[in-house]
């Protein structure tokens, strides 16, 4: 109802309508309806690709050009990664991995493309926690088809995904400690920073484990925390980009 609903609104190329779709997937996923999955995340695609229609090929993906939201369409690459890894897991097919990695592989290249164009603190944030969670999965899956076919190019790509995301995290990590330095942000703010994130981390970890444990109370309670935490980091990187703007001029360079 939902997806009927944006699509009148805005038609079917509107990043709304991909975000829906994307969750109509991740729905489906979590059923364990994989194709269903894979047919949402695909038509989710065609949602921030001007040229892009392929709805129901969900084994084909875009030219990484013209895309209208990142974001979107790097949500539908992960979670097309993710079903065709987790269909593996109930249906062992090399195919399956292959195309797991395939998709992995053009997330990678999608976040490495954009990375300079995400200029909000949220938004860095956002690509490096997918950074992380990609790289990992990719080399999982790459280990995997190594492991069945003993072809030393998957073995390779594992080590390559591993020695890119040292870099990249390191790179990042590099950038903001001196851009904050250099901006003169005082420490007291840098330690609110610090304290925001970890409490964050916190709430997403127990969030984590009432969904494991399947306890809609816990879950609830600690989403409303998180949400306060977050709207609390959100004014305070406000107030950063107000108040010290060279530092986020340094970390887009």
């Amino acid at each position: 109802k939902a997806l009927k609903i944006r699509q009148n609104r805005y038609g079917n190329k509107h990043p709304r309508v991909g975000s829906t779709l994307n969750h109509i997937g991740n729905s489906y996923l979590e059923q364990q309806k994989f194709e269903q999955a894979l047919i949402a995340y695909q038509t989710a695609m065609t949602t921030c690709l001007a040229d892009f229609n392929d709805s129901l090929n969900y084994t084909t993906n875009p030219e990484l050009s013209g895309v209208v939201s990142e974001k979107i369409l790097l949500n539908s690459l992960i979670g097309k990664a993710n079903a065709f890894a987790k269909w593996n897991e109930t249906e062992a097919k090399k195919q399956y991995l292959e195309n797991a990695l395939t998709n992995y592989q053009l997330a990678i290249q999608l976040m490495e493309q954009t990375r300079r164009g995400y200029k909000s603190e949220g938004g860095k944030q956002f690509l490096t926690e997918r950074f992380i969670y990609v790289f990992e999965r990719g080399i999982a899956v790459a280990k995997q088809l190594y492991e069945q076919t003993k072809n030393e190019d998957f073995i390779n790509i594992a080590f390559e995904m591993a020695e890119r995301s040292k870099a990249v995290l390191l790179l990042e990590s590099i950038k903001d400690s001196k851009a904050k330095q250099f901006a003169g942000i005082p420490d007291d703010l840098l330690e609110q920073e610090r304290a925001l994130k970890l409490e964050l981390a916190f709430y997403e970890k127990k969030i984590y484990q009432a969904k494991r444990a399947n306890d809609s109370i816990q879950i609830a309670q600690n989403e409303s925390l998180w949400f306060q935490t977050s709207e609390r980091y959100d004014d305070l990187i406000t107030n950063l980009e107000v108040n010290y703007p060279n530092y986020f001029k340094l970390i887009l360079l």
